[in-house]
């Protein structure tokens, strides 16, 4: 009478072990391309998925079109390795030398990108979503065609980059150097400009429309035709001797800024809060209340 019994439990153990090896996860690389690409330094198409990488040595590396989701490269040298097409979403890159390395249209959407060095890199295209690029050292950087929606770039060293054109609402640009880099075009809504340093920047028909400038010198800005400040924060910010003449600053919070000899020609006041803390009427053109 156990024969039965036995053949039920042992069916049932099997179903039970299949299950849970159904459900257990694979293995995220490919452990034959890791160790090909830690030999030969190229492994296109691989799939290095949660790889730990940390602090290798891949200086001109080929990696193009290969997986690298959620890999670990902090403090890696990826200096001219090509990247292209790539996918390192999740990927922590902290610290990592990826100066002129090629990351044209690679996914990086979520990676940690804080305090990398990407001078130079090709960036073209490549998606940078929500990508925290805090104290990154960006100069040279191609970024044509790239999206930067959210990304993080407290810190970031942008000096003389154009970032004419793109979109960078929501972006956060604190206390990054921005010194002459071209604006030109912008969209800068929503994004976050507190104490960026802006000297010498271009921001002609830029939208910062919503942005945070709370505290920001902008008296060494230049060519800001057609600014578009509606809605911005500006509490304490620095606008002395600024030719704002025609500018949109309906519904910006001007209390306690800055504005000795700044031309205010025919700019749009209208629902602003002024340095006084009083609220312009709508309307208002060139000054608060007429």
């Amino acid at each position: 009478m156990m024969a039965p019994i036995v053949k039920h439990v042992t069916a049932v153990s099997a179903a039970i072990l299949l299950f849970c090896l159904a459900g257990a996860p694979a293995g995220a690389f490919n452990a034959s391309h890791l160790s090909q690409l830690k030999t030969v330094k190229s492994c296109s198409g691989c799939d290095l998925s949660e790889a730990d990488l940390r602090g290798i040595s891949l200086a001109s590396a080929v990696l193009t079109g290969s997986n690298l989701e959620a890999a670990n490269l902090s403090g890696a040298n990826l200096a001219g390795a090509n990247l292209a097409e790539a996918d390192l979403s999740g990927a922590n890159l902290s610290r990592t030398n990826l100066g002129m390395a090629n990351l044209r249209g690679a996914r990086m959407v979520l990676a940690n990108l804080s305090d990398a060095n990407l001078i130079g890199a090709n960036l073209g295209k490549a998606g940078l979503n929500f990508a925290v690029m805090s104290g990154a050292d960006l100069r040279g950087a191609e970024l044509d065609g790239v999206s930067l929606n959210g990304v993080k770039l407290q810190g970031a060293n942008l000096v003389r980059m154009d970032l004419s054109g793109l979109d960078l609402g929501g972006t956060d640009l604190s206390k990054a150097n921005a010194s002459e880099v071209r604006f030109i075009g912008t969209d800068l809504r929503n994004a976050n400009l507190s104490g960026t340093e802006l000297n010498e920047a271009d921001l002609s028909g830029a939208d910062l429309g919503g942005a945070n400038l709370d505290g920001t010198n902008l008296t060494r800005a230049r060519n800001l035709t057609g600014l578009k400040l509606a809605g911005a924060t500006l509490i304490k910010a620095n606008l002395n001797r600024l030719d704002l003449s025609g500018a949109d600053l309906s519904k910006a919070n001007l209390s306690g800024a800055k504005l000795s000899g700044t031309k205010l020609d025919g700019a749009r006041l209208g629902g602003a809060t002024w340095i006084d803390g009083r609220t312009c009427p709508e309307g208002s053109l060139g000054q608060c209340g007429n």
